[in-house]
């Protein structure tokens, strides 16, 4: 018994010991799993949250339909510009005037391009055919009057429709050329032609019949801004070799896009390069003039140098890129081989070796300061040729030779052949009728104080006041240039200017409009509607039933869309009911006559003179493609008011292109190619 009682207690005792062991060990394991770092959470993307105010599910629903709605009426009215282009150049076939008919297919046709290119393909078939069918009308009239010796070939509605042609597709207009072209050879072969071209030939080079065509339909496009395709039309009359025109139209597609103009340079210079002992010493003259004198060009003829100013290339004109030192490289490889040709072919005539020596004189420097390696055989020839003329030959032409642009020391002045040509005369009245020549022509330059010095010449009181008349008209159409400057009151100025000037209504609507348009530029919405009522009194003045009350009202609705777009709409109206009222009224006229009628006006009619000014800005075709920015059908609906075909056609055209080129964004120019970019 004591046995066993002993036992239990020992027993109980280790059970005691076991126990608190454990109790103890638990806050050390506690510790040591504290002391050990934790192994990190693993982290949950966080949830997206939109930030954005969130719609009401009725307000989404209303905006997609809005949207869809927008986007179905867009579409409408494209189909219903693509429809109504159709539509008029269909109707255009039943003109009477096949002229007009041609000049509206083809409009119709190119505004349709971008947008149904099968179509306008068609149609622009159809206008050639119209076209071709007047021409040929035309000309079978003159012949009938002038005989063939005398007659002339009569292409104008077929030049129109080929210039929009052009615009569109180079390889299409390429056809119709050539088919123009034919024809014409063919009519030269019928009455056995005998030209000799040698006769015509002249020291600033000839174009060819086909390179002249070329060069007026790439002028067209150069002036609407398509380099690309003015540059494709133009370069097959390369094979016609050097000639002014040539050159000047390279200088000109240059300012535009030099990376074109530059391929077009190097291609004449493989082209010469392949017929070196061929090419001429005014050859030469005129290719320097790209790389040397881009102002100037020169050539040599009658024991002398001429010169030609390029006027279309202004001295202060952004410079373009500087040509690249290769395509100046394969000029001056050119011109060494060139020159060293006419010395071994050179005749020793000293009509001859005047030219050579000129050329050589003018391009050394040159050669010395960009190819230096062909320097010392021109010195040579330089040498050779100086000791061939007498001092002071030789003098003069080296004087001549140092000539490389137009300077304020060897400008002109543009009023000379006006002033030479009343020197000449001694009859009263034409020398007055000279001086107001003199007059609009310096007023067109803006030359201010030589006009008025004019002006104080004339003898005759009646016109002294046609002349004062002139320049007044002449400053109104230069209004918003001459007060648009930084003045914040410049609007008032011009109004104040065209308040005070004795002139017609439709000259002071006209400035008054201008007016307002500065207003409206400056934010003074309510002084700019002021103005437009000002105008709006003179335009009723001008004369019914006549083309200045058409343009008064035009130019009236073209100033006011921004500022109250009300009487745009009503401006427009009027337009349209004075359009109806004048007989025969096409809306394609080029100037406005804006002087009233007086004798000395009618003496300088009988001159072949007449005193206007650009249509562009009363062009009712114009304005309606401004109104259709505002409200699409609603132009069209005016637009369907006119009575004459024509004018109508072309207010629908107008209509039509502008509202489908709402949404064309313009494509970018292509980079210029790496070999003919310009250095720094």
């Amino acid at each position: 018994m004591n046995y066993s009682l002993h036992r239990f207690r020992v027993l109980y005792a280790a059970l005691l010991l076991i126990t608190g062991a454990r109790v103890c060990e638990l806050p050390c394991v506690a510790a040591r799993q504290r002391s050990v770092p934790a192994a990190p959470p693993q982290q949950q993307p966080l949830p997206r949250v939109n930030t954005s105010p969130r719609r009401n599910p009725a307000e989404e629903t209303r905006a997609t339909s809005t949207q869809k709605n927008a986007e179905k009426l867009r579409r409408q009215r494209v189909q219903q510009a693509v429809l109504t282009l159709n539509e008029t150049a269909n109707d255009a076939r039943k003109f009477d005037d096949q002229s007009h008919a041609a000049r509206i297919q083809s409009l119709a046709a190119d505004a349709l391009w971008r947008f149904d290119e099968p179509a306008a393909r068609a149609i622009f078939g159809r206008a050639w055919e119209t076209a071709t069918t007047h021409d040929r009308a035309a000309m079978e009239e003159t012949l009938k009057r002038d005989g063939n010796d005398e007659a002339e070939s009569v292409t104008s509605a077929r030049d129109g429709v080929l210039a929009k042609i052009a615009a569109c597709d180079v390889r299409l207009s390429e056809k119709y050329l050539r088919e123009l072209l034919d024809e014409e050879r063919k009519r030269d072969e019928a009455i056995e032609a005998d030209v000799d071209a040698s006769s015509e030939l002249t020291p600033w080079g000839e174009m060819s019949d086909e390179g002249v065509r070329r060069l007026e339909l790439a002028d067209g496009l150069l002036q609407r801004g398509d380099a690309t395709r003015a540059a494709g039309i133009i370069t097959p009359a390369i094979r016609d070799g050097v000639s002014a025109d040539l050159i000047e139209f390279m200088l000109r597609l240059r300012a535009r896009d030099a990376a074109q103009a530059d391929a077009m340079f190097l291609t004449l210079l493989r082209t010469i390069g392949a017929n070196v002992n061929t090419t001429s010493t005014n050859d030469l003259l005129l290719l320097s003039s790209y790389i040397v004198s881009p102002h100037l060009l020169v050539v040599f003829d009658e024991g002398a140098s001429q010169h030609r100013a390029l006027s279309s290339l202004p001295l202060t004109s952004r410079m373009p890129p500087v040509i690249s030192p290769e395509l100046r490289g394969a000029f001056y490889t050119l011109a060494a081989h060139v020159l060293a040709a006419r010395m071994n072919a050179a005749d020793g005539s000293p009509q001859e070796t005047a030219a050579l020596f000129f050329a050589t004189a003018r391009l050394l420097p040159f050669f010395e300061r960009e190819a230096p390696n062909y320097a010392p055989g021109l010195r040579a020839q330089y040498a050779a040729l100086a000791g061939q003329l007498e001092a002071s030959r030789r003098d003069a032409l080296a004087a001549q030779s140092e000539k490389h642009t137009i300077t304020s020391k060897n400008l002109t002045d543009p009023l000379r052949p006006f002033l030479d040509a009343l020197e000449r005369t001694s009859d009263k009245t034409q020398r007055d009728s000279w001086r107001l020549v003199t007059v609009d022509s310096a007023a067109r330059q803006k030359l201010w104080a030589r006009a008025r010095s004019v002006v104080a010449e004339i003898g005759d009181a009646e016109a002294q006041q046609t002349a004062q008349l002139i320049i007044k008209a002449r400053q109104i159409e230069n209004l918003s240039r001459s007060y648009a400057k930084e003045d914040l009151n410049d609007y008032e100025r011009a109004a104040a200017f065209v308040r005070d000037a004795d002139v017609p209504p439709l000259l002071r609507a006209w400035g008054y409009a201008q007016a307002a348009e500065l207003a409206e530029s400056r934010g003074k919405r309510e002084r700019a509607i002021e103005l437009l009522s000002e105008a709006a009194i003179q335009a009723e003045a001008v004369e019914n039933n006549s083309r200045q009350r058409v343009a008064a009202f035009v130019v009236m609705a073209k100033a006011a869309p921004r500022a109250d777009p009300q009487r745009a709409w009503e401006n427009l109206s009027y337009a349209v009911r004075a359009a109806n009222a004048v007989e025969e009224f096409t809306g394609d006229e080029v100037s406005l006559n804006v002087l009233p009628s007086s004798e000395w006006i009618k003496i300088l009619a009988a001159d072949g003179l007449e005193v206007s000014v650009p249509a562009a800005p009363f062009r009712l075709d114009d304005l309606f493609a401004t109104m259709t920015r505002l409200d699409f059908e609603r132009a069209l609906s005016e637009a369907r008011a006119l009575n004459g075909d024509v004018l109508r056609a072309s207010a629908l055209i107008a209509i039509a292109r502008t509202e489908l080129e709402k949404d064309v964004k313009q494509p970018k120019r292509k980079a210029a190619p790496k070999r003919l970019r310009a250095s720094a």
